[in-house]
């Protein structure tokens, strides 16, 4: 396997094929992540609306929104990655590790109904 990176005439960074495809890759599985987790939060809170939730349901639901929210993340960071690597940086200051940007909130209490909860996520979509 030859040099990830080469310099070109220009002055540019290119990348090399190997990587451009690895990159390439990667982010068509998180955007295809990232779209079957938002199908599965659309479809897990229209369960929970029609019925009565739990605990253990919401709990399940909000497990499942934070990673999504992960996934989107780590796709930014693959992004940030390539355009640093492509501008002469290096890969030595990138973190694309989810942990690196997760931040662990514990004990957050929502005070609402399911019904409150799906209008905040509705209007958060169509804010995007």
């Amino acid at each position: 396997m030859g040099s990830l990176i080469k310099a070109s005439n220009t002055g540019m960074v290119v990348l090399s094929p190997e990587l451009e495809r690895d990159f390439k890759t990667t982010s068509n599985n998180l955007e295809e992540l990232i779209e079957m987790g938002q199908e599965g939060l659309k479809a897990s809170l229209e369960i929970l609306i029609a019925t009565e939730a739990t605990p253990l349901t919401v709990k399940a639901f909000s497990e499942l929104l934070k990673t999504v929210a992960t996934l989107n993340l780590q796709h930014l960071e693959i992004q940030k990655t390539k355009a640093n690597l492509a501008n002469g940086g290096s890969t030595a200051k990138v973190d694309v590790t989810a942990d690196a940007k997760t931040v662990n909130q514990t004990q957050i209490i929502f005070s609402g109904s399911i019904n409150d909860l799906s209008r905040v996520i509705s209007e958060s979509n169509f804010k995007e």
